[in-house]
């Protein structure tokens, strides 16, 4: 059998022959379901039953799937689908067994049954199939917006490509069908020219529902566009065509979105607060979409911790029941929002999920949105070059789906990268290009950053440049409610001031700015300063007096890829400050980092110091180095893992005792049986029986030798 499967020659004739077999032990009201429901790729238990005309679908598809019967369940049994042979087989029998009328009377059957259960996507593609164009673009049309966002990019290309060509180009909803296709590649203008086209044709024939889609979709093209004042415009023009609740709800929450991108944070709430009075529970997608977009409006005002508070509690039902666009850029700006607060692990995980999706929808003007997210987190991690790198792709392409304000973050990324690098006449020049490229109005926020960061370059290349421009720049977006760029203004300011011998002055304006920072969650910013100004850290250090904001600049120093140097130096500052340090060195660093800290630590002149010191090594490190182990060949995080093997600790509980990851504790197991040669969990404990016996000192802490092995744990 494997020969034959292997000679492609024979693989289906194989499968086929499989396939058969398969199909004719059962028995005839088995068979009739599976011909009727072979035009589904997928199935609940209740399109089974609707498409089958019985109640007891469940048992049939468990019958199959305790059978093999080429057939499979998801996880929780909420959904089937035949392998995708045995689906092509089983609908050439029905063709052969019902005939070709009765096989397109169960596709028109199963495309109602699926409409009616708003799987638009897989009922458009039944009537494609059934060679039935124009009830395909009904379903569509029945769909709106809201149907078509469900549907990948891949498969609104298939059917735009198999309508006729009089269809095509005369049909307004397929040109609102192309429209959506163009938006989707990123083709602004292309795509508002046919929406253009198919709004002509709806007010020709007085169609309010297709002028409502088509200016619905006009505003969506536009706000991706970036030019969020027509798409405000589009938005007030769409709710006068508005005929249904879901329709105003969709509308007032997309005029919200494009009112806070303009700073007009009064008009966008109540947009917001509208949506949500008028919205019905059964409104799932728009409730998520009006979360996503409160969400984004507190990030676009500075409110970072509470902003990703809020999206927190709405990733569920976000992921959930919102349309492909508005989950891919909520993920993203989670990420944006991790970033900012210095959850870079989190961040990562975000912008993976972000990734995957966008590509599984075909979704491309999120790309450039993501690649500036991830060049915003490579330059938190220290991977300055890359991240310059990635911001390059952004503003050297001339792709119209880079739209005027991601080009701009394209080039302030680089202005950042390069003064993070230390080359202020580079930083400056993308500093002047982001400034060129569109004026305050196109996005506000992002705008204002690039002036201030440019003002901020001028000073530090000059010491003689006037610091009145930084708090013109800060007074402009404090009233314009821009917290971040604001409080960005004060602290650049503080930090040119010191620069400039003005250190009591400079350290007045951080007593002030510091804690409002630290309270609206701008923890990278922060790390990413400090870092760059040592000094600056430790004389605000010395001069603070209050221990939660000590705490909290502490937590964001530690947070910097490359804090060991200022974070030994915070070390000599005083017992309650180098306390502070160690305990945020034991979440934040690496092994070896906090090597270097404890060793420094434990000649601190504080008793309270040294314990804390030793007992942080005993935590992370086990042993000193020079303490003999009976596992030379394991690290002593290694060591450490073994140990707690031994007691019969599962790796989740290894992992809550040692503040690990989950998947690092995993990472350390496999190490350690690769290394030890063994390959399980008694091997290992039985190993470590051995040669932790013999050996005067173990090289982990004491409350780690007990070496009872519970075979429940094992």
């Amino acid at each position: 059998m494997q020969e034959v499967l292997t000679d492609p020659r024979l693989k289906q004739d194989a499968y086929s022959y499989l396939a058969e077999q398969v199909y004719q032990r059962e028995g005839d009201e088995v068979r009739q379901f599976l011909r009727a429901t072979s035009c589904l790729d997928s199935m609940t238990v209740e399109l089974a039953n609707g498409v089958v005309g019985v109640r007891d679908a469940h048992r049939i598809l468990n019958h199959l799937c305790a059978n093999h019967a080429f057939t499979f369940a998801s996880a929780d049994r909420s959904s089937y689908r035949y392998h995708n042979l045995f689906r092509e087989f089983l609908r050439q029998k029905s063709a052969q067994e019902d005939g070709p009328q009765k096989f397109r009377e169960q596709q028109l059957r199963a495309a109602e049954v699926l409409e009616a259960a708003e799987e638009f996507e897989m009922a458009t593609e039944l009537y494609f199939s059934a060679n039935l164009p124009v009830a395909a673009l009904d379903v569509l049309a029945r769909a709106g917006e809201i149907g078509m966002d469900a549907c990948r990019s891949e498969s609104l290309r298939s059917w735009l490509a198999r309508l006729p060509r009089f269809l095509a180009s005369g049909n307004p909803w397929a040109r609102l069908l192309e429209g959506q296709i163009l938006l989707r590649e990123g083709n602004y203008d292309d795509a508002l020219a046919c929406l253009q086209a198919a709004q002509r044709m709806f007010d020709a024939a007085g169609d309010e529902r297709g002028l409502y889609q088509t200016l619905s979709a006009s505003e969506c093209t536009l706000f991706w566009k970036g030019d969020v004042a027509a798409a405000e415009d589009q938005c007030r023009a769409a709710l006068a065509h508005a005929s249904t609740a879901e329709e105003r709800v969709h509308t007032l929450v997309s005029l919200g979105a494009a009112l806070a991108y303009a700073c007009k944070w009064r008009e966008a709430e109540e947009a917001l607060e509208r949506a949500e009075t008028i919205a019905e529970p059964s409104f799932a997608h728009e409730l998520a979409r009006l979360s996503s977009h409160r969400v984004n409006s507190m990030r676009l005002r500075g409110w970072f911790r509470r902003a990703m508070r809020v999206g927190d509690s709405s990733v569920e039902p976000m992921l959930r029941d919102a349309p492909v666009n508005t989950r891919a850029p909520f993920l993203n700006l989670l990420a944006i929002l991790a970033t900012y607060l210095g959850e870079y692990t989190a961040a990562a995980e975000y912008l993976k999920q972000c990734a995957a999706l966008r590509q599984t929808f075909g979704f491309d003007p999120m790309l450039h949105d993501q690649q500036n997210t991830e060049a915003c987190l490579m330059m938190a991690s220290g991977h300055l070059d890359d991240a310059c790198s990635l911001a390059c792709t952004g503003f050297d392409s001339t792709s119209e789906s880079i739209d005027a304000s991601d080009r701009r973050s394209c080039l302030c990324h680089l202005g950042t990268g390069w003064r993070r690098l230390g080359n202020l006449s580079q930083a400056l020049s993308f500093y002047d290009r982001a400034a060129a490229v569109a004026g305050v109005d196109v996005e506000p926020s992002s705008a204002y950053a690039v002036l201030v960061n440019r003002e901020y370059v001028l000073g530090l290349t000059d010491p003689s440049h006037d610091l009145a421009g930084l708090e013109q720049l800060r007074l402009v977006t404090e009233l314009m409610q821009l917290h971040f760029v604001s409080h960005k203004c004060e602290f650049f300011r503080a930090v040119l001031l010191h620069t400039r011998g003005r250190v009591e002055e400079a350290l007045a304006e951080l007593v002030l700015v510091v804690p409002r920072q630290l309270e609206l969650g701008h923890i990278d910013f922060l790390s990413q300063e400090l870092n760059a100004f040592p000094q600056l850290a430790v004389d605000m250090l010395g001069a603070e007096t209050r221990p939660d904001i000590r705490a909290g600049v502490i937590d964001a120093i530690a947070r910097h890829w490359s804090s060991t140097s200022l974070l030994n130096r915070l070390l000599g500052l005083g017992s309650d400050i180098a306390l502070e340090v160690l305990e945020a060195a034991s979440r934040l660093r690496t092994d070896e980092q906090v090597a270097g800290l404890v060793r420094r630590a434990q000649r601190h002149r504080s008793p309270a110091v040294r314990r804390a010191a030793a007992q942080l090594r005993k935590q992370r490190l086990g042993t000193d180095p020079s303490t003999p182990t009976p596992f030379p060949e394991l690290t002593r995080r290694e060591s450490e893992v073994l140990a707690l093997i031994a007691r019969g600790l599962k790796n989740q509980e290894i992992a809550e005792r040692l503040v690990l990851a989950p998947v690092t504790v995993k990472t350390h197991v496999n190490r350690v049986f690769a290394k030890l040669g063994v390959t399980d969990r008694v091997q290992a404990v039985l190993y470590y029986n051995e040669k932790a016996t013999s050996t005067p000192e173990t090289p982990v802490a004491d409350h780690l030798h007990t070496t009872t092995v519970d075979p429940e744990r094992i």
